[in-house]
């Protein structure tokens, strides 16, 4: 099947138009791959508009050759939802002119008869350049999306939420997984692959919000290995703080070689706080060589570091244990 548009900009509906089921403007377009990009306004170009992609074979009346020469121009974009007709010129392979959008009242008494009471014609006209059609609807009702809204509806188009890809999910245990969710799975390319790379990791009881902070974390089979190669059997979320905070082999061996056997939870806290061997070495050398690591992340919240040491050191005061040396930097 032909993609019948891909959004670029959707606004929430067009500044100044009648909502009697007939949407005018203007619109701007340019050829691109087989496709026209569009532009449609109402009312000045810095208000609200909508921008997609149309296949130039679902135009009624375009012709290519108009292209090659200023000319004028009628086509047509027929859809369930409604009729699109653009009329205007070429000019230097630059299209422009007015369009009008005329509501189908079929349409709109098939969406009724769905739970979709009186859609603006703006709504109506996206959901006609998006091909959401009443049959896809019912395919989505039929998946368990009975309340989904219309511009779920066609965030579900865009992105390619197909009946097919819901069953799928469903089928790898995300029985209740919402509609963002699967948009959200559609957006970082989650697909059975990755997650059943996922699952074989030990997380089968992943949740969807996870797969999707794994995905953008850049976590994979791969990176599960790395961890385990550092010694630590993570959670999910603990893989993910490791991502995040760019916690590596090299980061967490500095501290072994110190004598330093870190839980994850320490690591974590250590990267957060800027915790470095610098910083533990400059420590050891005005007399704290034997910190623990909940003194070290203390240290570090508070401030407190070798020139600390030092001023106190010259102001006569030395020697301070651990604690004291704390409770001095938050009186001061």
């Amino acid at each position: 099947m032909k993609l019948y548009a891909t959004v670029l900009l959707l606004c929430a509906s067009f500044a100044g138009a009648m909502d009697n089921g007939v949407l005018t403007g203007d619109w701007r377009g340019e050829i691109e791959n087989g496709y026209l990009n569009l532009d449609l306004r109402t009312g000045e170009w810095d208000s609200f508009h909508m921008g997609f992609q149309l296949d130039l074979d679902l135009l009624d009346g375009f012709d290519r050759g108009q292209l090659r020469k200023r000319a004028d121009m009628r086509f047509t974009y027929r859809h369930e939802a409604g009729e699109l007709v653009f009329e205007g010129r070429n000019y230097n392979d630059k299209l422009r002119g007015e369009f009008t959008f005329t509501v189908s009242q079929d349409y709109l008494d098939d969406l009724a008869a769905m739970g979709y009471e009186n859609p603006s014609t703006s709504k109506t006209l996206g959901l006609a350049v998006h091909n959401v059609t009443t049959a896809y609807i019912g395919e989505v009702h039929d998946m368990g999306f009975q309340d989904i809204s219309l511009g779920k509806l066609i965030a579900f188009r865009v992105h390619e939420v197909t009946a097919d890809f819901i069953d799928e999910m469903h089928q790898l245990g995300f029985n209740s997984i919402s509609a963002g969710k699967l948009i959200a799975f559609r957006v970082h390319d989650i697909g059975r692959d990755y997650i059943e790379e996922i699952h074989d990791l030990g997380f089968s009881e992943i949740t969807p919000g996870k797969i999707i902070a794994f995905k953008v974390h850049g976590i994979d089979r791969e990176t599960a290995q790395g961890f385990k190669e550092m010694g630590y059997e993570l959670s999910p979320s603990k893989m993910i703080a490791f991502q995040v905070h760019g916690i590596d082999a090299a980061y967490i061996q500095s501290f072994k070689d110190k004598g330093l056997e870190l839980s994850s939870s320490k690591v974590v806290a250590f990267k957060v706080h800027g915790v470095t061997t610098k910083y533990l070495d400059a420590m050891a050398e005005v007399g704290y060589d034997d910190l623990s690591p909940n003194k070290i992340i203390a240290f570090k919240v508070h401030g407190i570091d070798a020139d600390f040491v030092r001023d106190l050191e010259a102001r006569g005061i030395e020697g301070l244990s651990p604690n004291k040396l704390l409770q001095k930097k938050i009186m001061d």
